[in-house]
């Protein structure tokens, strides 16, 4: 059975061809009854019309796709988790989604320019690699005209869109848990902090912020200093992350330290691994697929209406398992 052509979706609906295009594009549909257009999206739906996506590309000039400019592992967790809220997003808004590849030839420019892709999502790497030059790509995308929003960007330019990660959320929720459950001699176990590593800078200002607001004493601890006498002089710990996290637990237990009963623990970020450890970890996650779809819903606004620019920030939520209990 060959497949339904805009000719048969008029026939069965009793209207032109141009009727057709025009309320199956939304494009000028108004000037249509809504009996008239229920008609022809009743006829595509019965007749399991679907639109010639080469054709419709040739007439509008556009290919329906968003590039994804990514400076991730394409096997990380963040980026897995984002690209799925991207893809789920543009589906819906009728677009495809093409990986650009080799970001560091800018080759999403050439692919804009070949009609390949109609709009770029660049995905900045973690604010503490260095190598990578967001105020270079974002100039290079201003220069070509490319319709565009950055994720992850640490850069500040006016008339750009951001949509980025708050770090400092991260502890900042960690710590509000702990408080909440009446800790108030809660250590924050890290790295070492220095200024060219901004996330780590970030997430300790949150936990310091949060201290603060409740007149608690701040203790920052590098996680090299880390020892059995040190855990025991506090009743709960915010972690950088889940690694930081597991060397704790893996401390305690050797130490003869119960977790969570004479030590709460929580990560300020979430791992595949999290749930699995010794003791269930309490973590903080980011929202990454809501992240994606908003983000590639911007975009998309961007490329067909040109939408002004945006500046939206997500923020860490708790993600509860054994490690917390309540100070005693």
């Amino acid at each position: 059975m060959k497949n339904a052509t805009i000719k048969d979706v008029a026939a069965l609906a009793g209207v032109s061809i141009s009727a057709v295009s025009y309320i199956l594009n939304d494009s000028n549909a108004k000037k249509y009854s809504k009996e008239t257009i229920k008609k022809v999206k009743d006829a595509a739906k019965k007749l399991s019309y679907r639109p010639n996506a080469i054709a419709k590309g040739m007439r509008t000039g556009r290919s329906f796709s968003l590039g994804i400019a990514n400076c991730w592992d394409m096997d990380n967790r963040v980026f897995a988790h984002i690209l799925k809220g991207v893809v789920a997003c543009a589906s819906k808004l009728g677009f495809s989604v093409t990986i650009c590849p080799n970001i560091d030839t800018f080759s999403y420019i050439s692919y804009y320019e070949n009609r390949r892709i109609d709009g770029v999502l660049l995905i900045a790497p973690a604010l503490s690699e260095k190598a990578f030059d967001e105020n270079v790509h974002i100039n290079k995308l201003i220069d070509a005209n490319v319709p565009f929003s950055v994720i992850n960007g640490i850069s500040e330019f006016e008339n750009v869109s951001y949509f980025n990660f708050n770090y400092a959320s991260t502890t900042f929720v960690a710590t509000d848990y702990l408080i909440k459950r009446n800790h108030s001699k809660i250590a924050y176990i890290s790295p070492k902090i220095s200024s060219d590593k901004s996330e780590l800078a970030q997430r300790c200002l949150g936990y310091e912020q949060r201290m603060n607001e409740s007149g608690f004493k701040t203790s920052v601890i590098d996680s090299n200093d880390l020892t059995p006498d040190l855990l025991k002089n506090y009743t709960a710990v915010v972690a950088n992350k889940s690694d930081t996290a597991k060397l704790v637990l893996d401390m305690a237990v050797s130490s003869g330290i119960s977790v969570p009963d004479d030590l709460s623990v929580i990560a300020a970020n979430t791992e595949y691994y999290s749930k699995y450890l010794s003791v269930p970890l309490t973590t903080v996650q980011f929202p990454f697929e809501a992240l994606g779809e908003s983000a590639a819903k911007h975009t998309i606004n961007c490329i067909q209406n040109s939408a002004e620019p945006i500046i939206k920030t997500f923020n860490g939520e708790i993600i509860e398992a054994s490690s917390v209990s309540n100070c005693k």
